[in-house]
């Protein structure tokens, strides 16, 4: 998903020609893109019907060295730009696991293509689940069951 929707070329000659553009034969067509004659015309209309759409970074950190049982989680979250959110997360992601998450979570459309086309199916989906390391089991000095367990958490 882009965060800006850009109209095609296509967009731009129907808006300019209406159904006169698509009486064109393809070498009538070609032949005007080539000449470049429409180009700051173009230009223009992308630029007046974009869509910009916004869009929201996620990023999984995994900073052993800086934990704080706090305020700073050993393997966390960061959702968005310039802010201190540290969602902390129990399971160690592997890279794979988080390109799994971030498909299912954010592009709901292609997750339900790939499990339609039988790229990935429930057993893949568990074996990416099943196989994290829990951080408390691995790492028990990275995570404090007190005040960890007490707060909202990604497990």
């Amino acid at each position: 998903m882009s965060p800006i929707t850009v109209p095609s070329m296509d967009d731009y000659f129907l808006s300019e020609f209406g159904e006169e553009w698509d009486s064109l034969d393809s070498e009538t067509k070609s032949s005007y893109i080539d000449s470049g004659a429409f180009s700051e015309g173009y230009q223009n209309f992308v630029v007046s019907v974009s869509d910009h759409k916004s869009f929201t970074p996620v990023r999984l950190d995994q900073h052993p060295s800086q934990y704080d049982p706090i305020n700073h989680p050993a393997h966390h979250l960061h959702i968005g730009y310039e802010n201190d959110s540290r969602i902390p997360v129990k399971r160690i992601l592997t890279p794979l696991a988080f390109t799994a998450f971030i498909i299912s979570t954010f592009y709901p459309k292609t997750w339900k293509e790939m499990h339609e086309s039988g790229y990935i199916n429930r057993d893949t989906v568990g074996v990416y689940k099943n196989n994290l390391d829990i951080l408390p089991h691995i790492s028990p000095e990275h995570w404090n069951g007190e005040l960890e367990e007490s707060r909202f958490y990604i497990c």
